[in-house]
């Protein structure tokens, strides 16, 4: 039997799917240009005239499946790689000469030709078969039964091979004869019979729950399906489903779940009660924390809940459980949608785990509740002492606990009365004619013991009230009547640093670094160990030993100007980030208060304040090039924004988190900033490393459109000024149409430009992907241009600024 593993039909529509999912994931919308003509997709590329071109050997080592990728457009890829040992990347290029065949682990011989002048749309190499070396069969990864496979492709009503609804894939599971799983939609259950690699279903069975339009049309499609197979084929991870004439009609991969237990689950569905199902009161959330003990905690959204739970296969009871009693004026319904998620939690019967989704279905097999995972649910620890070991008797406070912390009323704060916490923070404007807000928040500094032979909580909670200070309180918390309940609290100091916090012999023990005499409040540098009781309704100190003092710290002058690289950051957690590259982020203190940062493929541009060792970042601009999967960008820029204070340790720049979050560690790079531009060049360099003409008379567009422009330098705040080694390959053409034709190395493409007056700005479309030599610029060369703000001419030559003052690109005209 012929099986037509990729049809034409598979090919465009996961091209169609492909374009959607990378519109939506991956790239930012571009700008609207005028009508681009489309390249023929079908011309062949003519090998280049003898001579003209240069070819070498090589060999590819070709994996058994075929996956979806995007070039100069969406695309099927082959996964290859140079070496048997090493790791498949994706292919772009086609093979000639190459017949493929699904199933296969292949070692070719291949001639890789370079072509001269290739359009911009197509790849500077060819690729020519010289010899099929080895052709082996892969081995299966997955076996069919026993296996929960998570549906990729279908074939949908029209007869198109389609990529399910992303929000809900579904699955298939198959053991002794019995075939089941989920559509997206409704749980689904029925036969199956297997001989050889001759598969069919039985008639299927499901419950009847009404679904969205989307998940419907993708169960009355899959459920068809099944009935229309007639045999199967296991393909490297791949499982292939075929109707009688041998077409795929099915594809799946096996399903990678999340963990019941350890995991935040985010609610995304609620049952009402009244047979239907909502998502969730917009502005509210809704979690669930399973715990290896059998406990259930979270927040129903207005209050904090535990319960019990237990699980037995997939069959999953939870008791009727107990919570805070607040009220919660807003947003509207959130009261009436907390009552229908708790009542939801107890008439759960069921439950699956679809990748990183969580469905709880009553005995009917209808939806009680449905999650998302938002993340790893961490307990969290004792404070340990000065010395590195636990504090005696220190008892582990977990997370059910720590989320009623955060989540609670607190009387006696520094800068107010009394603050109700939501997710660890309130906020507050004095008055309306006052613009002063009061800021609350809880720290990961909490410990457990007894005071007073009653069961006690530890904890920390930072403020500030518009003005200098940083407010540090001690609060206890002990259970009334079932509830936590905030039973003393007392100022610990202003811009202090909290190093331990545990309770032992019924007392509150906490270690800090506080002023000492006649220190300013900024600068603190006395660690004294302090402990209190718990008389009545108030936390009294009853002694204060003074340790010594730690280093007075840096000077500002001696972290201003140099180029700092982000290594870690250490979280009070007892967790550590660790930066795998350190000198992709980077932060510039100048002179004038402003800041630059390199913030992986991004530029950033800010201000600074320093007062002692008060540090205050604002990172108000960056570039917007779209960084590498796994990029810390959005941590690195939160943590520069949350910086309260530095010290150094040794060499090494220590940025102090706001509320003892933790600690941000930079070390000196090695690149530091460039010694001034020469004075007598025509471009002169600013404070700001922007280059500015030299000449007044204003230019116009039409000076830079339709001529080829070559890169020949790079200017910035922190490295000077960088010639480009080789600047016809990186050139760029803006053409009237709006089109900006682009040769970046070894590959080229295209893009939509707008200027307007001084501005312009460069949206990067389809590039192709061809692999540049090791010291190629040529995603430097793009990144930049996506950065693009401002342009003028000078002489002869273009610049262009880029955003934030991340630096200056200098072209002349290429021949």
């Amino acid at each position: 039997m012929k099986r037509n593993l990729f049809s034409k039909a598979w090919l465009a529509v996961l091209v169609l799917a492909v374009t959607g999912l990378m519109a939506a994931c991956v790239m930012p919308s571009p700008a609207p240009v005028p009508n681009q003509p489309q390249a023929d997709q079908t011309q062949a590329v003519e090998p280049a005239p003898a001579g003209d071109t240069g070819s070498e050997t090589i060999t590819l080592y070709v994996g058994p499946n075929r996956e979806p990728c995007v070039g100069v457009a969406p695309q099927i890829c082959y996964q290859v790689k140079d070496t048997p040992d090493g790791e498949y990347t994706l292919f772009y290029d086609e093979i000639d000469g190459f017949e493929y065949e699904p199933g296969y682990d292949y070692e070719l011989t291949v001639e890789k030709t370079t072509v001269p002048n290739p359009p911009a749309d197509a790849s500077a190499f060819q690729y020519t078969l010289v010899e099929v070396v080895n052709k082996t069969p892969a081995a299966p990864t997955a076996t069919l039964e026993g296996t929960t496979w998570q549906l990729i492709a279908y074939l949908d009503a029209a007869g198109n091979l389609t990529l399910p609804y992303r929000e809900s894939p579904a699955t298939l599971t198959m053991a002794d004869g019995q075939a089941g799983g989920n559509t997206g939609c409704n749980n689904y259950f029925g036969s199956y019979t297997l001989d050889g690699d001759s598969l069919t279903f039985g008639p299927m069975g499901a419950t009847m729950m009404a679904c969205p339009e989307p998940q419907a049309m993708q169960e009355q499609a899959y459920l068809a399906g099944l009935e229309n197979v007639a045999s199967y084929a296991i393909v490297g991870n791949q499982l292939h489903l075929f109707n009688a004439d041998g077409e795929i009609i099915m594809a799946f991969e096996p399903q990678q779940s999340t963990s019941l237990t350890g995991t935040v689950w985010s609610a995304t569905m609620v049952n009402n009660g009244n047979q239907a199902v909502t998502s969730l009161v917009i502005g509210t959330e809704i979690t669930a924390i399973f715990g290896d003990d059998g406990s259930l905690t979270g927040s129903a959204g207005c209050n904090n809940y535990t319960t019990t739970y237990e699980v037995d296969g997939d069959s999953i009871s939870i008791g009727m459980g107990a919570s805070t009693m607040m009220f919660c004026a807003e947003p509207e319904g959130v009261m009436d949608q907390e009552a229908q998620y708790l009542a939801a939690l107890e008439t759960a019967a069921t439950y699956t785990i679809s990748a990183d989704r969580l469905e709880l279905r009553t005995a009917d097999g209808a939806l009680a509740v449905s999650y998302v995972a938002a993340g790893e649910a961490t307990a969290a620890t004792p404070a340990e002492t000065g010395d590195d070991t636990r504090a005696p008797d220190a008892e582990p406070v977990d997370e059910a606990t720590m989320v009623a912390l955060r989540n609670m009323t607190y009387t006696n704060i520094a800068v107010t009365d009394t603050v109700t916490l939501t997710n660890g923070v309130y906020t507050s404007t004095v008055s309306p004619d006052v613009p002063v807000e009061i800021y609350v928040e809880s720290t990961d500094y909490a410990a457990a013991g007894e005071l007073d032979g009653v069961p006690s909580v530890a904890t920390i909670l930072v403020s500030n009230g518009g003005g200098s200070g940083v407010f540090y309180d001690l609060a206890v918390v002990q259970e009334q009547d079932g509830q936590p309940v905030n039973v003393a609290t007392t100022l610990l100091g202003d811009r202090v640093s909290i190093i331990s916090l545990y309770i032992v012999d019924n007392q509150v023990v906490v270690d800090m670094i506080t002023q000492g005499p006649d220190e300013p409040m900024c600068c603190g540098t006395l660690e004294v160990v302090n402990t209190y009781e718990l008389q009545g309704n108030e936390l009294v100190e009853t002694a204060s030993e003074s340790v010594g003092t730690v280093d007075q710290g840096p000077t500002n002058e001696s972290i201003v100007g140099v180029l700092w690289e982000w290594v870690e950051t250490a979280y009070s957690n007892d967790t550590t980030l660790s930066v795998d590259d350190p000198s992709k982020y980077t932060m510039l203190l100048n002179d004038d208060g402003t800041a630059n940062f390199q913030i992986d493929c991004n530029m950033g541009g800010g201000t600074y304040e320093l007062d002692g060792s008060t540090l205050r970042l604002d990172v108000s601009t960056m570039t917007r090039v779209a960084c590498p999967e796994g990029t810390l960008s959005d941590v690195f820029v939160r943590e520069l924004n949350a910086a309260a204070t530095f010290v150094m340790d040794g060499p090494d720049l220590i940025l102090n988190l706001f509320a003892d979050a933790g600690n941000m560690r930079f070390r000196m790079s090695e690149n530091q900033p460039a010694a001034a531009a020469d004075a007598t060049a025509a471009p002169e360099l600013s404070a700001q490393g922007i280059v500015t003409p030299t000449l007044t008379q204003p230019a116009s567009a039409a000076d830079i459109l339709n001529k080829p422009w070559q890169w020949v330098a790079f200017t910035d705040p922190i490295n000077g000024t960088q010639d480009v080694a080789n600047p016809a390959s990186y050139t760029v053409q803006f053409q009237s149409s709006g089109i900006a034709r682009i040769l970046a190395d070894c590959n080229h493409g295209a893009g939509g430009y707008t200027i307007d007056g001084s501005s312009i700005s460069i949206e990067i479309g389809a590039m192709t992907r061809a692999q540049c030599a090791a010291d190629s610029q040529g995603d430097t060369f793009t990144q930049y241009l996506g950065g693009a703000a401002t342009w003028f001419v000078d002489g002869e030559d273009l610049y262009i600024d880029l955003f934030a003052d991340a630096g200056t690109m200098k072209f002349s005209p290429a021949s």
